[in-house]
């Protein structure tokens, strides 16, 4: 079956049914396109990433893998910055004769990744588009202290896990 087979309620209503819904929501999931949390006080990192089909969906990679790719990047992006996850917000793009299937596992990959880190996708926006696009904004809670590159110095200790450019290389 095809998206466009569908339409965007009925798909919304599939959405609902692949991911988790988060105790702590102000509002019912599906019927608005934002939701709302009562948080605690602190500071919160606020930042977003995005995959694209064409440059980030890597030869025998599935979409819930790609999709997955883009909560752990944005993940990382709140690491380093000292904050945990609290939240997911997803952009979801596709061809309008994009595989029902597919459509599925995109959700269930998003849902995976924010399960991983104990947090959820709270909302986000569906829409058409050329190609697979997969935008996720993410914030979190800073626990001691934000981390910041203006307090670097030359000869700081950089660590990192995992290797640099595998994703280069499978292109290759």
């Amino acid at each position: 079956m095809r998206l466009s087979e569908l339409g965007e309620k009925k798909l919304i209503e599939l959405v609902m049914k692949l991911i988790r819904v988060n105790p702590k929501s102000l509002l019912k999931l599906g019927l608005d396109d934002a939701d709302a949390l009562r948080l605690e006080e602190g500071v919160y990192v606020f930042n977003t990433d995005f995959v694209a089909e064409s440059t980030d969906k890597l030869p025998g990679m599935t979409y819930r893998q790609l999709a997955r790719k883009c909560i752990v990047a944005n993940v990382a992006d709140l690491a380093a910055k000292g904050a945990k996850p609290e939240g997911f917000l997803a952009s979801v793009a596709l061809p309008s004769d994009f595989d029902l299937s597919s459509f599925e596992e995109i959700f269930r990959g998003l849902d995976q990744g924010a399960a991983e880190y104990d947090s959820y996708l709270l909302g986000g926006d569906l829409g058409e588009a050329k190609e697979v696009l997969i935008s996720v904004s993410a914030f979190g809670r800073v626990r001691k202290k934000i981390i910041s590159r203006e307090g670097a110095r030359e000869g700081d200790l950089v660590a990192v896990t995992g290797f640099f450019g595998w994703n280069t290389l499978a292109f290759m």
